[in-house]
């Protein structure tokens, strides 16, 4: 093979995986502007409550007390504003609340 074909196919090469790089990157920015989307969903006015309760650091059981309500109604609160914001635990879920201005 002589130089200029190597020369050519190492070009080809360089290319290709710059163009999957820049499609990786792509991918990961738009993942990142999907976590910063605002929510599906809305969240209803005591979803709203409860969020704030977590971001101040409460537990579910002094939310419960606080609120009235049982430790299982709290934990299906904070069940669906995990899903809702999409998110995996609670300091994602208020960590994406306030930069979304929700709280």
């Amino acid at each position: 093979m002589n130089w200029f074909v190597s020369r050519r196919i190492v070009e080809s090469l360089n290319i290709h995986y710059q163009s999957r790089q820049n499609y990786k990157e792509l991918k990961a920015a738009q993942h990142m502007m999907g976590a910063m989307s605002a929510p599906q969903e809305k969240l209803t006015e005591k979803e709203q409550v409860v969020l704030r309760c977590l971001s101040i650091g409460m537990s579910n059981k002094i939310i419960a007390n606080t609120l009235h309500n049982s430790e299982g109604t709290i934990r299906n609160h904070v069940s669906q504003i995990l899903a809702k914001l999409e998110v995996k635990d609670r300091t994602q879920a208020v960590i994406k609340a306030i930069n979304q201005n929700l709280i």
